[in-house]
């Protein structure tokens, strides 16, 4: 029989088989046949052998198939199966009237899948709502553009679903709703403010990237004044990198403060590069600014005057040494530093040994202090360098190939050098960087 080809014979041979009770040999004559709902049928009535027809089913999709399989899962009281069975078999409406009454709806959504009519969808998040689960009917009024609808009831689960109440805003592109969940958002509706961060999402969702900048700011404010630096970090460095990306024009204020930060952030790098004059002048920078550290700022006015007087800047050094024995600071100095920092304040106020390096402002040439971003010729604000904090220049320019962000290229070696290659603003790894060749078209980003 394994030389037969026709399948006609083969089915023959089946019935016959079929009729004398030999329902093994039947079946396999059929497949012989690729008869494959007699197949199925005799594994499920004769054979006991309902895997092997689940098997078939699965790999042939077919129809008639599932809905026999589906009778006997009825019968069998296995809804869920039932369920996904009656999909298989394209019928629906069984199937949705079984899940109704044995709460399977969520086998039956999930086996619908993306194949359902608006109108199943609908009944889908009708049901949902009616058992009370918000969250899920809202995730099926938004298939059916149900917009209103679906933002209330993600509403009423609080902060949980705000993601996707926002992802709603953008969909709808109405004021109303927009108004309403700004409202939520701000605790109109229910007298509790809600995490600015989700504030800040709506608004790069509407394509707002102004109020979405100003959001950024207030939120890396309240984490830098908490000591949440990292966070605050990523904050300002995702916005920046999103404004850049849509080219939108990043505000002043928002690339000073990344600046501000990032200062900060570099000078455990910098302390890895042996060198002492850079991370003296993080410090430096920092504690010119150390209201915005207020959760640091005995701990950094420290560093400061250690590391100025490593670094030979005495003047420097003395200068926050006056401001850390202040009676509201004295205190607070770590006792193993106390007596050091008391006693330097005591002694007369010396002269720096070492002076600051003049390099020229990558706009007009002027000689400047390195470390110094505001031109005091032409006027402009110079972007940092990611790697040492100095300004900008335009012989030495090379960028991260990840964040694209701006580096001297001798100084991003040296920091590479000493961190285990990782970028300072998106922490990549980095196996090459080169000079760029266009640094003055890089630089007109930055100057507006």
């Amino acid at each position: 029989m394994s030389r037969i080809k026709n399948p006609k014979i083969h089915i023959q041979l089946a019935k016959s088989r079929e009729q004398e009770g030999k329902y093994a040999e039947a079946a396999k004559s059929y497949q012989d046949a690729s008869d494959w709902l007699n197949v199925i049928r005799l594994n499920l009535t004769h054979l006991n052998n309902a895997t092997k027809a689940i098997e078939i089913v699965n790999k042939t999709k077919s129809t008639d198939g599932a809905a026999m399989i589906a009778k006997l899962c009825i019968d069998k009281k296995n809804y869920k199966r039932a369920v996904e069975f009656l999909i298989m078999a394209e019928d629906h409406d069984q199937a949705f009237e079984l899940a109704q009454h044995h709460n399977e709806m969520s086998t039956y959504a999930t086996a619908i899948g993306n194949k359902g009519s608006d109108d199943e969808y609908l009944s889908i998040a009708e049901y949902f709502e009616n058992k009370g689960e918000a969250a899920t009917s809202a995730d099926y009024y938004v298939r059916v553009r149900e917009y209103d609808r679906a933002l209330k009831l993600y509403l009423k689960c609080g902060e949980d679903q705000v993601d996707k109440a926002i992802q709603v805003i953008g969909l709808a592109n109405n004021d109303a709703l927009t108004t309403l969940l700004i409202d939520f958002l701000m605790g109109d509706m229910d007298g509790a403010p809600k995490d600015p961060k989700h504030i800040f999402k709506l608004y790069m969702a509407l394509g707002n990237f102004k109020q979405a900048a100003k959001t950024a700011l207030l939120i890396a404010k309240q984490e830098q004044e908490a000591g949440n630096y990292l966070v605050a970090h990523q904050v300002l460095f995702e916005m920046t990198r999103e404004l850049d990306k849509k080219k939108v024009h990043v505000p002043s204020d928002l690339r000073q403060a990344l600046m501000l930060l990032h200062s900060y952030m570099i000078i455990k790098d910098l302390n890895g590069t042996k060198d002492l004059i850079m991370p003296a002048q993080m410090l430096i920078r920092i504690s010119k600014n150390i209201s915005k550290f207020p959760n640091s700022t005995v701990k950094i006015l420290t560093s400061t005057v250690l590391q100025c007087i490593r670094a030979g800047l005495k003047s420097k050094a003395y200068e926050y040494a006056a401001v850390l024995v202040r009676e509201e600071n004295r205190s607070k100095i770590e006792e193993k530093y106390k007596s050091k920092i008391i006693n330097f304040v005591r002694k007369k106020k010396e002269e720096d040994t070492v002076q600051e390096e003049m390099t020229p402002c990558p706009c007009c040439k002027t000689l400047m202090p390195e470390t110094q971003l505001d031109c005091d010729q032409c006027q402009n604000h110079i972007p940092f360098c990611i790697a040492s904090g100095h300004h900008m220049v335009l012989e030495d320019w090379s960028c991260c190939p990840h964040c694209e962000f701006s580096a001297l290229f001798s100084k991003f070696n040296k920091v590479l050098q000493s961190n285990d290659s990782t970028c300072p603003m998106c922490k990549k790894k980095i196996t090459k960087i080169t000079k760029s060749t266009n640094a003055s078209e890089l630089l007109k980003k930055y100057i507006q």
